[in-house]
């Protein structure tokens, strides 16, 4: 199976917008740490690892073996503040100059715990490091040892781990898309545009944001530097926005916002690219190990989900729904679901099904207890070698102990196992569900007796409850063709609608059956006609004697 080459992080604003002064490949292990806490989450900060062939694919330095460039940007995450409490963009207006920022440079202000205030008079600015610590082996020379085997083991600081973990406003970035960015704030401004753009409809094409300048230096913590705004710009601005604009999905139009002919903001127009294509520079051999769980995890998020909504449709609440598939996993509350049932076919019968349904999710009752319980008791005057036969009947085919027993006891176990044969290969071929009567008829009838005597059983597989698609106009070799199928037995009506699917005829509910000819059959005519004489025949019929 190929590994997603689009696999994505969704980035806490808050780190987004807190300005952290690190070096690029700081910012680029952050995120493949966002990942791997994503992929194995905890309560609490634990000692978690992760490869350093993968850390090095992502951070774009597969042919570095480096260990002292490695210690270094892992020392940034151990030692460089985080900041809280910290500006994001607000876009105001001056009057008499629409669209303007204000002098004031008002901004709204990202408070410790993630919400955003536009009113507040005071708050409280923190800080914090990403890491507590991290450890990871060498040589004896120094060097990094193998690393298809060499892992980097860290644990994140209390503070950052609650903020990968609260569900709050966050930006999707495809991980590897990093790795092509080469300028030092290049990737920083194009997680600050991704933030934007994830704000507008999914068909979104043209989005227009104006930055202030005060912003953009406390965003890219360079508030001490470049405080020309033709350094800024020349040095920072433009080499990002063109490198964003070249390997972004969108293009990017500048325009300066001025008060009192002084550039005080620039306003941000981003056009989306149309076909756009992330250019990923890494074949499918070379991706990230990371990247097979996070494809593992692709699919069970689907199951989740998927047994989430199938729990509500149970009547059990959302909320409880998630904590319970959490808890036990899909496949765990599948086994439960299955077990519930089995109970219930069994002859067990809360007061409650949504009742005893909670109960076995929160582990207070034992479900599927009744029906091995059940299960256990020999039927009275059913002989052993029917046992097996009673069981496939109440478990596979729906059937009560009564019905189930009444069948085991009038026919010998040889006959209706053959049956339960028979019905499992039409019910392998038919898109209709086919229900106990049908099983109960096939084995009073002996189905499968009448199939090896080359006879026609008295029914065929019923009719689905929907209309049929309707057949077109059939020609003279079709209709010879269905009224001589009409007189075959099953199998051979089955070899030849078998024979149409593979000509390219429709899939056609209880195929078999008389009434349902006509809608395959024209795939087959010329064949069965070329076999069998049809024409020829039918000429001779209307000539008469001579």
């Amino acid at each position: 199976m190929a590994l997603p080459r689009d696999v994505e992080i969704d980035k806490p604003n808050d780190l987004i917008f807190s300005p952290m002064r690190i070096s690029q490949a700081a910012v680029y292990i952050i995120n493949a740490i966002i990942l791997n806490e994503r992929l194995a989450p905890t309560d609490r900060p634990e000692e978690k690892r992760i490869r350093v062939g993968d850390l090095r694919l992502i951070i774009g330095a597969e042919k570095s073996k480096n260990a002292e460039f490695l210690e270094c940007v892992l020392d940034e995450l151990l030692t460089t503040k985080i900041k809280w409490g910290t500006a994001v963009p607000k876009e105001t207006d001056v009057p008499g100059s629409p669209n303007m920022p204000s002098a004031s440079g008002a901004n709204l202000l990202m408070l410790p715990d993630g919400t955003v205030d536009q009113d507040a008079e005071e708050f409280e600015r923190g800080g914090t490091t990403f890491l507590q610590d991290y450890a990871y082996r060498v040589k004896r020379d120094g060097s990094l040892v193998d690393p298809e085997r060499g892992f980097i083991k860290y644990r994140l600081s209390e503070r950052v781990h609650q903020i990968i973990r609260h569900k709050v406003a966050r930006t999707n970035i495809v991980l590897l898309s990093q790795r092509l960015f080469n300028g030092t704030h290049s990737f920083r401004l194009y997680e600050l545009l991704l933030n934007r753009v994830q704000q507008e409809p999914p068909g979104w094409t043209l989005v227009s944001h104006i930055y202030e300048l005060d912003f953009l230096r406390r965003y890219l913590d360079l508030l001490d530097r470049y405080a020309e705004f033709n350094d800024f710009s020349k040095f920072i601005l433009k080499p990002a926005l063109k490198e964003i604009d070249r390997i972004a999905e969108f293009h990017v139009a500048v325009e300066q916002m001025r008060v009192s002919r002084v550039v005080t903001a620039l306003r941000l127009t981003l056009t989306r690219k149309h076909e756009y294509q992330l250019p990923l520079d890494l074949d499918d051999a070379a991706l990230p190990r990371l990247f097979e769980q996070a494809l593992v995890e692709r699919h069970v998020e689907k199951a989740r989900d998927a047994m989430v909504e199938r729990l509500v449709r149970l009547k059990i609440g959302k909320a409880a729904a998630e904590q319970a598939v959490a808890r036990l996993t899909p496949d765990g509350v599948a086994d439960i679901l299955r077990r519930i049932d089995a109970d219930y076919r069994a002859g067990y019968s809360p007061n409650s099904k949504t009742a005893y349904l909670k109960a076995c999710l929160k582990g207070d009752a034992t479900p599927g207890e009744w029906a091995e319980r059940h299960a256990a008791e020999q039927p009275e005057g059913l002989p052993e070698a029917a046992v097996p036969a009673y069981r496939a009947l109440m478990g596979e085919f729906s059937l009560t102990d009564r019905e189930a027993g009444r069948l085991c006891r009038a026919h010998p176990p040889e006959v209706i196992e053959s049956n339960l044969d028979y019905v499992r290969a039409i019910r392998a071929r038919s898109p209709q569900p086919i229900g106990k009567g049908y099983v109960l008829r096939a084995v009073a009838e002996d189905y499968a007796g009448a199939k090896r005597s080359g006879a026609t059983p008295a029914t065929e597989p019923p009719l689905a409850k929907t209309r049929q698609r309707k057949a077109g106009k059939l020609s003279r070799k079709a209709r010879l063709a269905a009224a001589w199928l009409a007189e075959q037995d099953i199998g051979k009506r089955l070899h030849w609608y078998n024979a149409s699917l593979a000509a390219g005829g429709p899939e056609v509910e209880a195929s078999t059956s008389p009434d349902n000819l006509e809608l395959w059959v024209s795939h087959v005519a010329d064949a069965i006609d070329a076999q069998e004489d049809l024409i020829k025949k039918d000429d001779a019929r209307r000539a008469g004697p001579n």
